[in-house]
């Protein structure tokens, strides 16, 4: 993923902070990110307008407003591995700062890879992923492992191929999941990264695709 330059208007800067935090419009978009390093936010934007058209290529546009906050830690509860959540209540991404995102990673690194400028802007694609998703899903559809799933296609997709590389090296005797009855949440849970991974491969397949994007969204998983 190439980072370029991107015009974004500063609305607010919270005084309370020891470092100020600033809130930032993407331009051309309805993305706001709130965060200390100017820096995280001009790459979060640069992500989110990149993830923003890949998403609505295969059918899922964001229609609503979405706020980024990027942040030191999580407050409440976050699962072990977690760099980014989504609260639908709020339409609020929480997403670890880069540099909150490098110490994290010191301790258990996401795909077995260093934390890396491009590889953290694949989370902020991921955490829109499941913005989009949520806005889309058919009302009585599970959208948990359907929507882990989208996530992770996008996560993967929108990496540069250099880092997307660096992880496959890392997964080089994976396989796609061979049918739907394998995508569960239980392995999810047992493994979100080989399971972003095995996702990745299976929508690669040409049967899949957006098609099978379409399919999660509309009837969810046979599981």
């Amino acid at each position: 993923m190439r980072f370029g330059s991107l015009l974004i208007v500063v609305l607010y800067v919270a005084m309370p902070l020891s470092v100020a935090a600033s809130e930032v419009l993407c331009a051309d978009s309805k993305i706001v990110v709130v965060g200390k390093a100017h820096v995280d936010q001009e790459e979060a934007c640069f992500t989110a307008r990149e993830t923003l058209s890949f998403l609505e290529s295969i059918g899922l546009k964001v229609n609503g407003s979405v706020t980024i906050k990027l942040v030191d830690h999580f407050n409440g509860q976050a699962s072990e591995h977690a760099i980014g959540q989504y609260d639908a209540r709020s339409h609020e991404i929480s997403l670890l700062s880069y540099d909150a995102a490098l110490k994290a990673s010191l301790k258990r690194p996401a795909f077995h890879v260093a934390m890396s400028r491009p590889l953290w802007q694949g989370y902020v694609s991921h955490e829109l992923a499941h913005v989009a998703a949520l806005e889309h899903f058919n009302s009585g559809v599970p959208v948990f492992t359907a929507g882990e799933y989208i996530a992770a296609v996008t996560q993967l997709s929108m990496l540069s191929q250099t880092t997307r590389e660096r992880i496959f090296r890392n997964y080089h005797d994976v396989e796609a999941f061979d049918n739907e009855d394998e995508i569960t949440e239980l392995y999810y849970l047992m493994d979100p990264c080989m399971f972003a991974v095995k996702a990745y491969l299976h929508y690669l397949k040409p049967e899949n695709g957006p098609k099978f994007i379409n399919r999660l969204i509309h009837r969810g998983l046979l599981n």
